[in-house]
């Protein structure tokens, strides 16, 4: 006989053993993995004119980057961020450590009602100091020279502020040019706008504020400002959003977009259905080396088409009207176009203003260019006309202010990056980690009396495929990969659904499993019945088999995130990480086997031991 009690003294512990190991290794991942959940892709380019060592002079909101980088304020997530900076509160800028040590910006203001504020300018540590002692002074906060005071400001700090660009930050297009502040005055609730008499730069330093020297530099250089219904003249590089908002090319993901438009195939843009599909842009050349190339004008739908006709007729491509030709270009696709502009998109800040294209030429590869003030450009060429926005420094943007601000579509390529991350982190740890983990259970597990494995292995595998569920609500969401027929994320699309319906299949026929076999008083126990028989075949070989799947699938979704540092990290994540847990997982369950059959065999023999001293004892 055995002593049950004897039995019961360690599956708690070791339940909980198991467990915590679990949690452990997927807390190491997400360790790893979410660590860029928070990073922001946004563009930051600095103006032509402006360089490193200037003085300037700029007013705006302050705000922290931990704000920014949720999208929502932290004290009250109904409001976004950069659409209500004046809800922000003192308590919230200098009280909470996770927004106080977290750096500073300087967001500049709409031009347009609607619109959203942009990052501006990044403050340098001294200069942060500046600004917190400054807020400390002026606000009412847990910290504040007052505390809560209502007669101080509660929310909305801003500040003018004399300083010297000290970078612009060009290796990195998620900063914005950083400043060191000499000078800073508090202008929080004091109105600057169109009913002041002069400035707060002018007010405080007798300086002028950048963004009015930016207007007047605009005013001087192209006269008047672009409308609805303008006719005029564009030339520069044209691509799909899908690979503007991915960051980086979808095949060619080791190339930033808005850094090396010249690498971006014909095939990506014109074969590939996800990018084919989602809107064109032209893009704005940069105006200094190292700078990103901007969004300049998105194209109407007739317009797309009259794109895709001319990239189809001069390019190298699958669809294209010679095929893979070498004759033909390979990549790099530009065009001078002839169009009126239908749309300032002045309600929506994260789309260029539209053109409509009435004729449009392949300019690829040549050397026509902006030069001459325009007098010797593209559109003088082909058109007749000067190219819009050239001037005499040579092609790009004439607005001194032009690509200051943070690209205002950084938000959407954040949410993409922000999905891909979520998406991958929680499958690898759904189904990397915690559904092989049960499944390993329910097969090396049933050693332990009580059902123990039966319990471990239902709670382990309704969080993993919880977890999994939500990663595959995002993708649907998020993601459109059914159209690229043949792509690698195609593959990775049509593997991740059946691997997933698999899984939601498996607690839906658990539910409705034949008994198993019972036993009677005897301690005989009862034949399994043909549907049983067949329901643990076909429960065991499918779980199996979308286990082994999910390899593969998850293997070829880590090629897929937009930054190949990233996809090295989630690789390690999850062949080191999610492989050494499963094979430390499966080494305890063997150890804790092999350590209960010597407690039984133990248990036995001190019982036979009792028994035989019971047989000596009695009386003959």
């Amino acid at each position: 006989m055995i002593n049950i009690n004897t039995l019961n003294r360690y599956p708690s512990l070791l339940s909980s053993t198991i467990t915590k190991m679990l949690s452990f290794a997927a807390m190491t991942f997400v360790l790893v993995t979410t660590s860029f959940l928070s990073s922001s892709p946004a563009v930051v380019d600095a103006a032509f004119s402006l360089k490193a060592g200037d003085n300037i002079c700029v007013e705006g909101y302050v705000m922290d980057t931990f704000c920014i980088d949720r999208g929502t304020l932290l004290d009250a997530p109904s409001v976004r961020t950069l659409e209500n900076p004046e809800k922000h509160s003192f308590h919230c800028l200098v009280d909470v450590p996770s927004c106080v040590t977290s750096p500073f910006e300087v967001l500049l203001d709409p031009t347009e009602p609607g619109q959203l504020y942009n990052r501006g300018w990044r403050l340098d540590a001294d200069s942060q100091k500046k600004a917190v002692e400054l807020a400390h002074t002026v606000g009412s906060c847990t910290t504040c020279v007052d505390g809560n005071d209502d007669s101080k400001h509660k929310m909305g700090f801003r500040a003018v502020m004399n300083a010297t660009i000290t970078s612009l930050n060009a290796d990195d297009s998620s900063i914005p040019p950083t400043l060191q502040v000499h000078s800073i005055e508090d202008t929080t609730g004091l109105v600057v706008g169109d009913n002041a008499t002069e400035s707060a730069c002018m007010s405080y330093f007798g300086i002028q504020d950048i963004v009015d020297e930016a207007a007047a530099a605009a005013a001087e250089s192209s006269g008047e400002s672009l409308q609805a219904g303008d006719n005029i003249c564009v030339e520069g590089y044209v691509m799909d959003t899908f690979c503007i908002d991915r960051g980086t090319f979808l095949d060619n993901p080791s190339l930033r977009t808005l850094e090396s438009p010249e690498e971006h195939s014909f095939h990506c843009l014109i074969d590939v259905p996800s990018c084919v599909t989602s809107p064109f842009e032209v893009l704005l050349d940069p105006t200094e080396p190292g700078q990103l190339y901007n969004r300049g004008w998105r194209l109407d739908a007739d317009s797309q088409k009259k794109a895709i006709e001319v990239a189809h007729a001069v390019g190298s491509c699958e669809t294209c009207v010679d095929g893979n030709s070498d004759t033909k270009q390979q990549k790099g696709f530009r065009a001078v176009m002839n169009a009126t502009i239908t749309s300032l998109n002045t309600d929506d800040s994260s789309i260029p203003p539209t053109l409509q294209i009435h004729s449009i030429e392949d300019t690829t590869g040549t050397a026509l260019n902006g030069s001459d003030n325009g007098n010797n450009s593209a559109c003088m060429t082909y058109f007749g006309m000067k190219e819009t926005g050239a001037d005499s420094s040579g092609g790009g943007s004439s607005s001194l202010f032009d690509g200051i601000g943070v690209d205002s579509n950084s938000n959407k390529r954040n949410k993409y990056m922000k999905s891909a991350l979520a998406h991958g982190t929680l499958m690898i740890i759904g189904w990397g980690l915690l559904l092989p983990s049960g499944t390993i259970i329910a097969k090396f597990f049933k050693h332990r009396p009580n059902g123990l494995w039966f319990k471990i292995h239902r709670g382990i595998q309704v969080l993993g495929l919880s977890l999994a569920f939500i990663a595959w609500v995002i993708a649907l969401a998020q993601f459109n990969v059914f159209g690229d027929i043949g792509a690698t994320n195609y593959q990775h699309g049509i593997c991740g659904m059946v691997v997933m319906i698999l899984g939601i299949l498996q607690p839906i026929n658990a539910v409705f499993r034949p008994h198993a076999p019972t036993t009677n008083d005897d301690g005989v126990e009862s034949s399994k019945t043909t549907a049983r028989t067949t329901w643990e075949y076909w429960h065991k070989c499918s779980g199996w088999f979308a286990v082994l799947l999910a390899i593969p699938t998850i293997g070829l979704g880590t090629t897929l995130l937009p930054v190949p540092e990233i996809q090295t990290k989630f690789q390690i994540g999850y062949g080191a990480g999610c492989g050494a847990s499963l094979l430390l997982l499966i080494a305890v369950i063997f150890y804790d086997k092999k350590t209960f059959k010597k407690e039984q065999e133990q248990e036995e023999k001190a019982i036979d031991g009792q028994d035989a001293a019971t047989k000596i004892d009695k009386p003959l």
